[in-house]
């Protein structure tokens, strides 16, 4: 189990989302947990990152949706 954790919060960035998960996925060093928190999105962030997250990776992808916004 890796001891690095890359944590992504977002809300309403589906314009950055996909390059910035595309980013991630092309990294050589591979030994990292991803923690994606969509911090209740209303454009399409929560569709890209349930498509991302549903890929087979070479690192654990955790997904958490919050139903509501609690800021950063």
């Amino acid at each position: 189990m890796s001891q690095l954790t890359l944590g992504v919060l977002t809300f309403n960035d589906n314009n950055y989302l996909q390059n910035l998960l595309e980013s991630i996925e092309n990294q050589n060093d591979k030994d990292f947990n991803l923690l994606i928190i969509n911090n209740a999105s209303t454009d399409l962030s929560k569709s890209i990152i349930n498509d991302f997250s549903t890929l087979k990776h070479e690192y654990d992808v955790q997904v958490i949706n919050n139903s509501k916004n609690n800021g950063s």
